[in-house]
């Protein structure tokens, strides 16, 4: 089944790398499958809360990552990011990453 998008994105081509506008609402091309993230793809609708539901990971919430060394890299950045519900978009570097956390007010150090 083709996802459709939630916002509206500019995205290269593959074939020639001109800029192909898929505005909200639209679905999906094969090609731009993994050029688009989940935060901008419709989800399935969410299941009934439970009556007590699993809290966030104490770690995942309480400490940022390292900033140099061992586990500073983009995607440890982007899931600490994702457990503060900030938005990360697919060509955020791990310094815009870093940025749009502190800007919503969430410690990184």
């Amino acid at each position: 089944m083709a996802r459709k998008l939630t916002v509206g994105v500019v995205l290269r081509h593959p074939d020639g790398g001109s800029p192909v506008f898929l505005p909200a609402g639209s679905e999906l091309p094969g090609w731009a499958a993994g050029m688009v993230g989940e935060h901008a793809l419709e989800t399935a609708p969410a299941p009934a809360p439970r009556a007590n539901p699993d809290p966030v990971p104490a770690r995942a919430a309480a400490q940022p990552p390292p900033k140099a060394g061992p586990g500073s890299g983009r995607t440890r950045w982007a899931e600490y990011a994702d457990a503060h519900s900030v938005q990360v978009l697919v060509d955020d570097t791990r310094d815009d990453i870093i940025a749009a956390v502190a800007a919503a007010g969430v410690p990184t150090e």
